[in-house]
């Protein structure tokens, strides 16, 4: 592998051929050396699952000078954890995720495949960036904000250039994990990009029986349940690209001393 260049990790949860990953692809190549490693199909909704009572097979499906495609037929976190493992032989400098077809804002991080293999990425040491437009159909347009993304992929590169190997270290800092969300309008509505926090929300489920009325299907609604503006719903709501710092520690730290009368 070539150490002179940036190795960026490219990974999702929609599959090894989707168009989100595809157009990352094509944004980036110019930008280092790429990998990429993938579902070899759909894994929406995983979260952090692992794959443990099957067996995990990779394949690399590609090979160029700069960029190596494998499909893995385990889920996001898993293409992550064998990428780090078996795959990569330097710490990549930063692990893109995406673009995911549909949002991954507020409450959606917690299920999200594609949030999670960033997480899983930062939990490495690895600077990540989760990528998701608001858009669930299976032909999105991701160029109206080609601009934004390759300016947040720069500026990340730029200042997170981690130059450490990994298989010589005990144990490795959680580093930078930004959770991405696009607004699915033209480039000339997009206000521009928003660093905030996560909007605090609730999903309204409803199980619909299903035509053989022996089994249902999910469908619900996402209520802002926030009173504040400056959180990524409402921002998304008026067009502005989101950007949500998160972290793996998931301590809910003001109720820590509420319940002290627990400690013996």
């Amino acid at each position: 592998m070539n150490t002179k260049k940036p190795l960026i990790l490219i990974v999702n949860d929609d599959g090894i051929n989707s168009m989100g990953i595809n157009f990352i692809i094509e944004l980036v190549k110019k930008r280092g050396e790429i990998v990429v490693v993938a579902p070899q199909k759909e894994q929406s909704a995983k979260s952090n699952s692992l794959t443990i009572n099957e067996d995990i097979r990779i394949k690399q499906v590609f090979k160029s000078k700069n960029l190596s495609k494998y499909f893995c037929t385990g889920t996001p976190t898993d293409c992550v954890k064998i990428a780090i493992n078996k795959i990569v032989k330097r710490c990549p400098n930063l692990c893109i995720s995406g673009i995911n077809h549909g949002s991954n804002s507020s409450i959606n991080v917690y299920y999200s495949g594609t949030v999670a293999a960033a997480l899983e990425a930062s939990i490495n040491g690895i600077p990540s960036l989760a990528f998701s437009l608001l858009d669930y159909s299976l032909n999105p347009n991701f160029y109206e904000a080609k601009e934004y993304i390759l300016n947040i992929i720069d500026k990340i590169l730029q200042t997170n250039i981690s130059d450490f190997n990994y298989k010589q270290k005990n144990y490795i800092q959680s580093k930078l994990c930004l959770n991405i969300n696009i607004p699915n309008v033209k480039k000339e509505k997009i206000k521009g990009v928003k660093v905030c926090r996560q909007a605090r929300s609730k999903w309204t489920e409803n199980y619909i029986l299903t035509d053989n009325k022996e089994s249902f299907k999910l469908t619900g609604q996402l209520n802002n349940l926030d009173q504040n503006d400056e959180n990524d719903l409402s921002l998304l709501e008026k067009n502005f690209i989101t950007v949500v710092p998160i972290n793996p520690d998931r301590t809910f730290y003001e109720m820590i001393k509420q319940i002290n009368y627990l400690n013996e």
